[in-house]
């Protein structure tokens, strides 16, 4: 097992050159001191230089880049999480940011500790103030619980059914919620699911 990670991060992208440096910025500024990570950066049927992107600003982790056509967010996910080989699992996107880079510092030894399957991040947005429940990147999640649960294509609630399949499989007892502002949401970035959702009532394609 020299290849186990403590922790893969998994990102999503698609058409991301414009919107994906505060990300790349906010992963080069995590404290990794004694942690053992990946990043894996999922391109999802780019059409713009969204690899140049990353490999410009990227210097600060270690990561890998795979490419796909799927048209998915949830299924892109699915191809990172294929190859993951981390302890745990964040599902980070792309447009989104890291706001506590000690963030992999306080979490990942109390979920050891307290064999926790999965915590509760709290984040901020520049729109959005409601506790979700469902969003996916709001969670670190132990790999062996996730097991063979994978996303489905209906978006943009793949995050919702994701999620629902993990507590049923799992139960709630074992969540724990990390009280200290972690993650930046960009909500409505202009292209993304959500927002062409909201306008069409569908996404490409």
């Amino acid at each position: 097992m020299d290849n186990l990670k403590d922790i893969s991060i998994i990102v999503p992208c698609h058409n991301l050159e414009l919107y994906i440096k505060p990300l790349i910025c906010s992963l080069n500024a995590l404290n990794l001191t004694n942690i053992n990570a990946e990043v894996i950066f999922v391109l999802d049927a780019c059409e713009d230089d969204t690899i140049g992107a990353i490999n410009r600003y990227a210097d600060g982790f270690p990561y890998k880049i795979i490419e796909c056509d799927h048209h998915s967010c949830g299924f892109a996910r699915n191809e990172g999480l294929n190859i993951a080989q981390g302890e745990f699992i964040w599902f980070v996107d792309g447009d989104d940011w890291i706001i506590y880079p000690d963030i992999l510092q306080k979490t990942l030894p109390v979920m050891r500790e307290k064999q926790l399957d999965i915590i509760k991040l709290k984040f901020v947005s520049n729109l959005f103030n409601v506790e979700y429940f469902s969003m996916v990147w709001q969670y670190i999640y132990r790999k062996d619980a996730i097991g063979d649960l994978r996303f489905e294509h209906i978006q943009p609630n793949e995050d919702v059914k994701f999620n629902r399949a993990f507590f049923q499989k799992r139960g709630s007892n074992q969540v724990e919620k990390f009280e200290t502002p972690t993650y930046f949401y960009y909500y409505k970035r202009p292209g993304s699911n959500i927002s062409i959702y909201n306008k069409t009532g569908k996404i490409r394609p």
